[in-house]
């Protein structure tokens, strides 16, 4: 029982220490008198993960914090002169002076700065001049100190895209469902029956074909007679006309005019016969092209079909892409290693992605206070004979710079594998799991030009407590010391890491913004 309440005590001076150095980081914020400063503000729509302290940037440089928060009423008249009231997030923010004025025109824009919801401002201050009517540039007034910067810009959470979808899925199903019921109904009879009225004229049709072509024929036949043939054609129908002549001219009151009456008669009756046979073929050919736009329609119903397919297929698709990205897996962790021999301390921050139990992605940001070593050589040449031929200066820098890791991991049962971007250099390295995952031995082999080998890392973590790990380990293995003019060489070191995943995140989230809640009020 006692080594129990060993461990409990120990935990509890770990957070009480680690919430002690947070919260004088925060109430530090950025240093500086205040005639250093100029303070503006900004109305949004909705300021979740704005806090007090959070960083202003221009130009990716901390430029300034955020002040103040509350709540304040936007005013504004339409086209229509109704007056419109919103209730709006007023944020306060003040800037280093040295950043220079902040225009009529600038913009501020709510940015993320990580994975976990954590959120800044960038400030992009404008121009002293814009264009104007006929490209005559207009000059933009500077926000005077305490002024408020209109132009904002804020980015669309993952709600808002959720919703969205929300709102586009039941449309894409309802014409869907348009589409399957023309599909299903009139384009499906309509089909049909341009089927049904092909099969039964398809015979009428072949009748009509054949006849057209016997007459093209016998015009053929005709118009390709010999020339004699046609002045004796001529010759005949002259002589009718003459004969037609003088029988016309015989008188209408005698027998020649019961003839010619009855002549005539038949010439009419012809003429009918031959008007109403010209209204079947136009009523036929108007058969024919109103099936020919029936069967056009079935192709559409065809196209229609294949269109309800693919949009059918498209929602499926980004079914499955959001089912896939709910399914991620995202651990957190937080570790301090003290190196005994170098006299510092090393600060991992890292986020394990897991879309499969078999497979994730790990990425750290590191504190090392080694920093990062770059050589560079440089070869002048020289015609001066006072001087050598040939100089070689070899320069040394060691930066301050945050190091970064991305990796690629595969889990095999009790063994993990890992390759990629290991503080900032190439590198592999192994874990291996033991006790459900509550003792984990790691090991890194990266930075090839640093030192003479290659550093080599072996760490140990216990898991005495929930989400709270014991470390220990060596550093730099292979390299007894450090390279001339660089930091490194083997060292050993002890820490304490915290992890959790993105479940004990929430959980931890809600105690501890009820706790906050409680002693602010």
């Amino acid at each position: 029982m006692s080594g129990k309440y060993i461990k409990v005590g120990i935990a509890v001076l770990v957070i009480l220490a680690a919430s002690y150095a947070l919260l004088s980081l925060f109430r530090k914020g950025i240093g500086g008198g205040e005639t250093q400063f100029e303070s503006h503000w900004a109305l949004f729509r909705d300021a979740t993960g704005l806090v007090d302290k959070s960083n202003v940037q221009i130009a990716g440089l901390n430029a300034g914090e955020i002040t103040k928060r509350g709540v304040q009423m936007r005013t504004w008249t339409d086209a229509a002169g109704v007056i419109h009231q919103q209730a709006m997030a007023r944020i306060d923010f003040r800037m280093l002076r040295k950043y220079g004025p902040i225009w009529d025109n600038a913009v501020v824009f709510k940015k993320q700065s990580s994975l976990l919801g954590g959120f800044y401002l960038e400030i992009d201050p404008g121009s002293p001049q814009s264009p104007g009517p006929g490209g005559v540039p207009k000059p933009n007034p500077v926000i005077p100190d305490g002024g408020e910067i209109k132009n904002v810009q804020e980015v669309t959470s993952i709600g808002d895209i959720m919703s969205q979808i929300n709102d586009l899925v039941p449309i894409l199903k309802g014409i869907m469902e348009d589409v399957r019921g023309m599909t299903a109904g009139p384009i499906k009879q309509s089909a049909e029956r341009v089927q049904q009225i092909l099969d039964q004229n398809a015979e009428v049709l072949h009748h009509l074909i054949a006849n057209i072509d016997k007459i093209s024929g016998d015009v053929q036949a005709m118009t390709g007679r010999s020339r004699e043939d046609v002045v004796a054609t001529i010759h005949n129908l002259r002589t009718i006309t003459e004969s037609v002549k003088a029988f016309v001219g015989g008188g209408a009151g005698g027998a020649d005019g019961g003839v010619l009456a009855t002549t005539a008669s038949q010439v009419n009756t012809t003429l009918a016969k031959l008007s109403s046979a010209i209204d079947k073929l136009d009523r036929t050919l108007g058969n024919t092209a109103a099936m020919t736009d029936t069967a056009r329609q079935g192709q559409l119903a065809e196209n229609i079909t294949k269109a309800a397919e693919n949009i059918e297929e498209i929602t499926s698709d980004a079914g499955g892409f959001i089912r896939d990205l709910t399914k991620l897996k995202t651990i957190v962790s937080l570790r301090e290693e003290f190196n005994f021999n170098a006299q510092t301390l090393k600060t991992y921050l890292g986020i394990e992605i897991r879309p499969r139990p078999d497979k994730y992605y790990l990425l750290e940001v590191i504190d090392d206070p080694r920093g990062y070593v770059r050589r560079t050589r440089t070869i002048t040449d020289s015609t001066d004979p006072n001087k050598p031929p040939r100089t070689v200066e070899d320069k040394t820098e060691i930066s301050e710079s945050f190091r970064f890791s991305f990796q690629f991991g595969k889990r095999l049962d009790w063994l993990g594998l890992r390759f990629g971007i290991i503080e900032s250099t190439g590198g592999v390295g192994s874990d291996v799991y033991l006790n459900k995952d509550r003792f984990i031995i790691s090991a890194n082999l990266f930075d090839f030009k640093s030192n003479v080998l290659p550093r080599f890392k072996v760490a140990a973590a216990w898991e005495f407590f929930r989400y709270l790990y014991v470390v220990g380990g060596v550093d730099d293995m292979l390299n007894e010391d450090s390279r001339k003019g660089t930091g490194g060489g083997r060292d050993y070191f002890v820490g304490a890491q915290l992890r959790f995943n993105d479940e004990d995140l929430k959980s931890l989230l809600l105690v501890g913004g009820s706790a906050i809640s409680g002693v602010s009020k």
